[in-house]
Order: C-alpha cells, then sequence, then structure tokens
C-alpha cells in the first residue's frame, strides 16, 4: 500500500478514455486500471516537490507515489497511460511536468531501488485536464507474465504538484508513497475516497 498521501478537492470531471489509433492497435493491452467511465478526479494522490505548497500544505517534503501492475501477457513495453493531472500552476507554479520510472520488484513489496530503472520519462510535460497522457517507450524492455512491476511518479520541479486520478477500487498492498527520496515507502490509506492510481500498460509480441 502507500504512504503519506493527501487529498485535494479537485472539480469532478467526466473523462473520455484516448482511443488508439491505426498506429498503435497492435499492442496489446497487459495491464490497465482506468475506470470504462468516469476517472475519479475528486479524491486523487498528489506527487509534488518540497515547495508544490497546493498538494504537500507546506511540509516541505516532496512526495513520490507508486503503483504496482502484474502484466496479464508477455511482451516488450509499447506504452504507458498515465491518469495525470498539473495542478500546481493555477497556484503560480513554475514547474509543469513530472517523472516516471517504470522499475521492477525489490521482493518485499516496494520498488527496486538496487538496480537500474527499466525505463524513464523525464521533463514530461503535464496538462490541467484530467486525463490520460501516453508515455511511449524507446527501450522496450520486457515485461513477463506473473511478475510485478512498478509504475513511480515523482515531482518534474522544485514547485510540482500533479494530482494522479484514480478509480474507485480502495488503494491495496501495491499502492505506496514515500517522502524521502524512495527509501522507505508506506501504503496509501484506504479509507479516504481515493482509490487506486489509474494507468494502462501495452506491449508488443
Amino acid at each position: 500500500m502507500r504512504k503519506i498521501r493527501v487529498l485535494v478537492t479537485v472539480a469532478a470531471f467526466a473523462v473520455a478514455l484516448a482511443v488508439p489509433t491505426a498506429a498503435t492497435q497492435a499492442a496489446t493491452l497487459a495491464y490497465s486500471n482506468i475506470p470504462d467511465g468516469e476517472l475519479n478526479t475528486f479524491f486523487v494522490w498528489q506527487v509534488n516537490g518540497p515547495a508544490g505548497v497546493p498538494c504537500n500544505g507546506s511540509s516541505g517534503k516532496a512526495r513520490y507515489i507508486a503503483a504496482s501492475f502484474i502484466p496479464m501477457v508477455t511482451g516488450t513495453l509499447a506504452r504507458l497511460q498515465v491518469a495525470v493531472q498539473n495542478y500546481a500552476t493555477s497556484f503560480g507554479a513554475l514547474a509543469a511536468d513530472a517523472h516516471f520510472a517504470l522499475v521492477g520488484g525489490n521482493g518485499a513489496g516496494a520498488p527496486e531501488t538496487t538496480r537500474p530503472a527499466l525505463e524513464e520519462w523525464y521533463d514530461t510535460p503535464i496538462p490541467a485536464a484530467p486525463g490520460p497522457i501516453t508515455l511511449r517507450s524507446k527501450l522496450h524492455p520486457t515485461l513477463k507474465v506473473g511478475t510485478t512491476y512498478w509504475i513511480v511518479a515523482m515531482p518534474g520541479g522544485y514547485d510540482d504538484c500533479v494530482l494522479w486520478d484514480t478509480d474507485y477500487v480502495p488503494p491495496g498492498a501495491g499502492d505506496l508513497s514515500s517522502t524521502d527520496g524512495g527509501h522507505t515507502w508506506s501504503p496509501l490509506p484506504s479509507n479516504e475516497g481515493a482509490g487506486e492510481p489509474a494507468f494502462g500498460v501495452w506491449v508488443e509480441p
């Protein structure tokens, strides 16, 4: 599960899910908890830098969020879709991006920190409107059925405040947060309205 998480009240939006184009239809869905209807954009998980005041309430602590998944099929990564939105720029923040990493598990229910990431996405622009963004793979790491992987979201700037929209399933053991740079992880609370961080994973044979 996850650690210190803060709730932010945001207007609820009906989010239409992205429809794959002809160029991307060859990829196979390996995992997704993105709702078929509306995302939960009212109760969300926050990813923020130390000065991301709208997210952290001036705590001075950066926050990472990590969500795990187990692929339904084996294949090389084609793309991720992550349901995030930028919340800081409306408060005058300069940062409007985030950093994502795909990593393996450490065998103890948390992201691996002793080996390099399988792939990373730096300086990813985050729109203000809710809805999945697409992270296309350049390295195409192999994802295997039955193996646990983690998507880790980190702030891209000092005053970042990014909201990770959720599904409607209470967070479980595979949903964590960290306020010490990923050295330690804690479960996300399961009784405060937010669900699991919403994302999808597509692979190619």
